[in-house]
């Protein structure tokens, strides 16, 4: 099974809201960042986020042929905290698609002087903590959001250091 990554372009913005809005009940108790379903004009501007100046975020995208199987970002870029997601779907998880993703957008912030990068986690997604570990993120908080009512770790890796 091979994948390729991309950076999320304008015309990936309907691509991107199929993908989310099939991912698993199981995945998205654990990657809401657009709540249970998005809408393509969600995406739209995630996308466009992407060509502003300064940037706001920045999107990579893990295809195979013409499917997207994985989606992670850096968002937030212009503020003191920004975080980071990634989600990979079901079937390709475990295939070192999370871990591509994820040293390359941790490899672009240090590129571009990002200091620290933030993220949650739910504390039962022990693949995910080992993955973002494994890459220097360290546990610096912990909370029980009363929406979701999961309990999360707050994470974060400092680029400077690395």
């Amino acid at each position: 099974m091979s994948y390729t990554l991309q950076a999320l372009r304008l015309t990936d913005a309907q691509a991107l809201a199929n993908f989310y809005n099939g991912l698993q009940p199981t995945t998205i108790r654990t990657f809401r960042p657009l709540g249970d379903r998005t809408t393509l004009a969600a995406c739209r501007q995630i996308a466009a986020e992407n060509l502003t100046d300064p940037r706001g975020r920045i999107d990579l995208l893990a295809w195979n042929i013409d499917s997207i199987v994985g989606w992670a970002f850096l968002a937030n870029l212009t503020s003191e905290q920004p975080y980071l997601g990634i989600v990979v779907a079901e079937g390709w998880q475990g295939k070192g698609i999370g871990k591509s993703m994820l040293g390359r957008l941790l490899a672009w912030g240090r590129g571009v002087a990002v200091s620290k990068v933030y993220l949650m986690v739910v504390t039962d997604n022990q693949r995910a903590i080992n993955l973002y570990t494994s890459h220097g993120f360290a546990t610096y908080d912990e909370e029980f959001d009363e929406l979701d009512q999961l309990p999360y770790y707050h994470m974060a890796v400092d680029l400077e250091a690395g």
